[in-house]
Order: C-alpha cells, then sequence, then structure tokens
C-alpha cells in the first residue's frame, strides 16, 4: 500500500509541475490586447486596434505646470518608438500625450488605461471636441500607488479613468508621470464593455493561479510527508 502511494504521489507530482507552465500559456492568451492603443503624437492619431507610439517631454526639474508645458514647441516635444514608454530609473518628471478618435460604430464609453500599477504620481488630463480647434475640458485625476484605492475612479490595479466621446470626436491625452521606480506608462485606449471584460478574465487566472500553486504546495508536502526527502520541501 505504502509503495502504490509512493507511485500515486509521484504521477501527481509531474502533473503538477505542468500546470503552472499550462497556466503561463493560459496568462499569454487572457493578457493579449483584443481592442487597445498607444497614442500619437498630434501629427498622427490612433484608432482601436493599433498600437502606435507616445509622444513625451522630460521635466529635469520636475516643477513645471501644465500650462508651461503645454506652450512648449513642437520641437520640446519627442516621438517614442515601438518600444513605448520605458526610460528605467528617473527623478524627474516625465509628460506623455496622444490623440485618439472614436470610430463612427463604437460606443461612447471609453477607458483611458495606465497599466503600470508602481507609479508613485500620475496625473491623467483629458479633453474631448470634433477637433484641436474647438476643445472641452472632459476631467483630471491626480492617481498614483501612494494615493487611497477608494479614491480611483475606476476600480482596477492599473490606473483608469472614464470618458464619454461622441463618435467621430478627438480625445487628447496628457499625463504626467514621477516613479522612484522604473519609469514604464504603456497608455492605452479601451471601450469599456472590453475594459471590464479583460479585467474580470485577469481577475479569473490569478484566482486559479494562486489555486493552482496551492495545490503545488499540498503536493509536495504529501510526498515529503510520504517519503521524507528534504528536496519536496525545497520544490
Amino acid at each position: 500500500m505504502r509503495a502504490g502511494l509512493r507511485r500515486s504521489l509521484q504521477g501527481a507530482r509531474w502533473r503538477w509541475c505542468w500546470a503552472p507552465l499550462l497556466d503561463l500559456v493560459l496568462a499569454l492568451v487572457l493578457a493579449a490586447p483584443a481592442r487597445a492603443v498607444q497614442l500619437q503624437p498630434d501629427a498622427e492619431i490612433a484608432s482601436i486596434g493599433e498600437l502606435l507610439p507616445l509622444a513625451y517631454h522630460y521635466d529635469a526639474s520636475a516643477k513645471r505646470t501644465q500650462a508651461e508645458v503645454l506652450a512648449l514647441s513642437p520641437s520640446a516635444w519627442r516621438p517614442l518608438g515601438q518600444e513605448g514608454a520605458n526610460f528605467g530609473f528617473t527623478t524627474g518628471a516625465f509628460w506623455f500625450k496622444g490623440l485618439f478618435r472614436a470610430g463612427p460604430g463604437d460606443q461612447p464609453a471609453y477607458i483611458v488605461e495606465v497599466s503600470n500599477p508602481h507609479l508613485n504620481r500620475l496625473t491623467i488630463s483629458l479633453q474631448a471636441g470634433p477637433d484641436l480647434r474647438h476643445l472641452r475640458h472632459v476631467g483630471e485625476w491626480a492617481l498614483g500607488n501612494q494615493q487611497p484605492f477608494d479614491a480611483r475612479p475606476v476600480v482596477a490595479r492599473t490606473f483608469a479613468v472614464p470618458v464619454d466621446l461622441p463618435r467621430g470626436e478627438l480625445l487628447v491625452v496628457l499625463v504626467r508621470a514621477e516613479s522612484r521606480g522604473a519609469m514604464q506608462v504603456p497608455i492605452q485606449v479601451w471601450p469599456d464593455s472590453e475594459f471590464h471584460r479583460r479585467t474580470r478574465a485577469r481577475l479569473q487566472f490569478d484566482s486559479l493561479y494562486a489555486g493552482l500553486l496551492g495545490g503545488v504546495m499540498v503536493v509536495h508536502l504529501a510526498m515529503f510527508l510520504a517519503q521524507r526527502r528534504r528536496g519536496f520541501l525545497m520544490h
């Protein structure tokens, strides 16, 4: 009976070792952007389904106001490449701007998301209108991982703000970011329904992954009790 239990546990060991790998494949499928966009500088306009770079300005003093930044000449803004907003460790503030236009067949509710949850200070400002000469202020939000979670306009692990955008209108996005860690600022625009579907899928995956890891620990503990080998405790 003891030998049978040992063979059974050994078989279970390999099944549980493969489970996290299968779970990782599931994560890549769920994390693939379905209809997300990144934003372009003023010269170009992003639409749903495109992955395009941002324009950015680096404020080394971290003291410039929004009005001062908006008054800068176009040469003060640099376009990002396809690698996205990833600047490593820095002490200054980064400003990002881009344009998004709602398609004629799209729903009016959108979510603007900064998907790095580790940024210390973050300000998202939105303007909308039929063109750049006729813009109205939509909203401004002060976010960051030091702010109360309940104060977030959208309940999510990332920083997200809602916006209603009539079909065909232009959305101007301005983001200011500071962080004591790596400066990574991926900015995307999602249809509201797609954002919440993706958020639920991610939460379900995280729950499944935690359950699988707990199962692996239980199996290895049982194998240690059956065989008395310390290697199973290390696993």
